[in-house]
């Protein structure tokens, strides 16, 4: 048996199939953000860390007795 589609039925598959498309690339996105955003911060934590012990290497021997 064949089902009898009508032309507003197609335009309206249509549209849910775009809109699922569009859907599904915007959550993809979504995660590749905060991915990027997460690694973004990681690096920037690494960076102030790294600068914390070079302050720290500089001013040790400087606080040392007789330095």
């Amino acid at each position: 048996m064949r089902l009898k589609a009508g032309i507003a039925a197609k335009i309206h598959s249509i549209t849910l199939i775009a809109l699922v498309g569009i859907a599904a690339i915007a959550g993809l996105s979504l995660f590749q953000l905060r991915e990027e955003i997460t690694r973004a911060q990681m690096v920037k934590t690494q960076h102030v860390v790294e600068t914390a012990y070079g302050i720290l290497a500089h001013s040790r021997p400087r606080s040392a007795p007789g330095g």
